[in-house]
């Protein structure tokens, strides 16, 4: 596998898996945006990972008979785009509806990733995978580090819009 395309399925896992996470550390500052507790901000960690439990058996099947460039492509687009419109959200429900649908193309970027290093002839698939599992488990960290560290600095907007702008590279591949 050519260092482009590792680098590429590194940065996407890593841009996903924080754009995945970053909610959770500041959950208590997404409350008091929106005036209402903690308990219901929790909502957006829960609402995140229900159609991440579900959706990669449809996209495995879905990945069988299309381009898995063409749907990583379209996947990073469009969760980009929530991720941009979440940032400017001064609603919880309407974060919460925004946020589940941007989640269902979560898995979709992720399966792809998987399915393009699997897919890979170069390389021993042992290594391969060892990349998306580490980069994923960087990801979800930065996810968290990041959100906790900069909720200082930023508001929440400035915090979740440079990931909607990153989830919309096009130099993938």
């Amino acid at each position: 596998m050519n260092p482009k395309t590792i680098g590429s399925v590194i940065y996407i896992a890593i841009i996903t898996l924080s754009s995945i996470y970053i909610p959770q550390p500041i959950l208590p500052l997404l409350a008091l945006e929106f005036g209402t507790t903690a308990q219901n901000t929790s909502a957006i960690t829960s609402i995140t990972l229900l159609p991440m439990a579900f959706a990669p058996l449809f996209y495995g099947y879905f990945l069988e008979n299309h381009q898995p460039k063409l749907i990583l492509s379209l996947s990073l687009f469009i969760a980009g785009f929530f991720q941009i419109l979440l940032a400017w959200c001064e609603n919880l429900e309407i974060f919460l509806l925004l946020r589940f649908i941007q989640s269902l193309f979560f898995p979709a970027i992720l399966t792809t990733l998987l399915t393009i290093l699997t897919r890979s002839q170069s390389g021993s698939l042992q290594f391969n995978v060892s990349i998306y599992i580490a980069s994923t488990i960087a990801g979800g960290l930065f996810g968290r580090m990041g959100g906790g560290i900069s909720h200082r600095a930023f508001f929440v907007a400035n915090m979740l819009y440079p990931f909607g702008r990153k989830l919309n590279t096009r130099w993938i591949f």
